[in-house]
């Protein structure tokens, strides 16, 4: 502090702040300073630390949530890739994963299996929409646990009719076996479901078939497996032949 001779003092000092937000809770700027007065630095470096930390943070907080979103994709592409091997056999799966088409070819010695709802349109006819799309999926749950165990492929379902096949996409000798046990199977599980709202058991008919067939991926948003009868006299289809034998 200095006297001047005019009577008054200088007081010779630095503000005690450290950060901007200090010097706007005293109204004040960095140009009230002085220009050579070392808290104006120390200042701008807290600023500067302050921002990093900030800019740090956010950082953090966007990585994290693109990890959540990778995570979330993969999650996604997981099931995707699992309804699409449920869809179809798994060499289809590979081959149209890498962009290409899958190609057409002969199977032979394949044995394939047609079954549907005994009255299923009179059921239809006496129960909800709701308890009939229950006691199909409870139908084809027991069919899917039955074909996962005879290792037999699931074609497709259509309404009440459930179509399997053996030898096909992958080739087997024992494939009537197969399908002869996996129809033992369906007739044993058949029983324990029930009409919606009876006690009465569902019953179904199976119709079995032995041939030699081409098979084939068709479609492009709902790709599918198609078999198709080979035989030296004509050209027929598969699903037909079996389908007849069940209605006999």
């Amino acid at each position: 502090m200095t006297l001047l001779s005019n009577g008054h003092f200088i007081y010779m000092c630095s503000l005690d702040v450290s950060e901007i937000i200090h010097l706007k809770q005293r109204q004040l700027y960095l140009s009230d300073m002085q220009l050579h007065d070392a808290t104006r630095n120390i200042i701008m470096i807290n600023e500067l630390r302050l921002y990093q930390i900030k800019y740090t943070e956010k950082l953090e907080e966007k990585k994290n949530n693109l990890t959540k979103l990778i995570e979330k994709v993969a999650a996604e592409k997981h099931q995707s890739e699992k309804l699409l091997y449920e869809l179809l056999p798994p060499f289809a799966v590979e081959i149209l994963r890498m962009g290409e088409t899958v190609q057409a070819h002969e199977c032979t010695d394949v044995t394939l299996l047609f079954s549907d709802v005994v009255k299923f349109t009179n059921i239809c006819a006496a129960c909800a929409p709701y308890d009939v799309f229950n006691m199909l999926n409870e139908l084809y749950t027991k069919f899917d646990r039955i074909a996962k165990i005879n290792d037999v492929y699931k074609v497709e379902t259509i309404g009440d009719a459930y179509v399997v096949a053996s030898g096909v996409p992958t080739q087997c000798i024992n494939h009537s076996e197969r399908i002869l046990n996996m129809a033992i199977g369906m007739q044993m599980e058949v029983k324990s479901v029930k009409r919606p709202g009876t006690d009465i058991s569902l019953e179904i008919r199976i119709g079995i078939h032995t041939g030699s067939i081409f098979a084939g991926i068709v479609g492009f948003k709902m790709p599918r497996l198609v078999v198709i009868l080979l035989s030296r006299d004509n050209l027929s289809d598969l699903l037909n032949r079996a389908e007849n034998k069940e209605i006999a």
